[in-house]
């Protein structure tokens, strides 16, 4: 991932509610980099080049699903993340946590 040109931004927010995961960080992963960690409760603004992104998170040996999104210059994505219902291990490891578009 490069510094964004255009002024684009991807715009994480983790969710607040809930026990699981709240005293440990989010590996935050952009088109294969890890560019960030997010807490319990945390809000960033990621800059990005224009263009189509793949977004995931990690946690140990768990994570979400890839995540793909394009950004316009000066565009700002909103996702926002959250613990999924599954377990963090087996076959659903990779559905770990939620990664959701918003509309804001």
């Amino acid at each position: 991932m490069t510094t964004a040109d255009g002024g684009s931004v991807i715009t994480l927010s983790r969710v607040q509610g809930g026990w699981r995961d709240r005293l440990r960080r989010y590996q935050v992963i952009i088109d294969g980099e890890q560019v960030a960690s997010i807490k319990h409760g945390e809000r960033l603004n990621l800059p990005v080049t224009p263009g189509r992104h793949t977004v995931s998170l990690k946690i140990s040996w768990a994570g979400s699903p890839p995540f793909e999104v394009d950004v316009a210059p000066g565009e700002v994505v909103t996702l926002e993340c959250a613990p999924g219902n599954v377990p963090p291990f087996g076959p659903g490891a990779d559905a770990y946590i939620e990664l959701r578009r918003t509309g804001e």
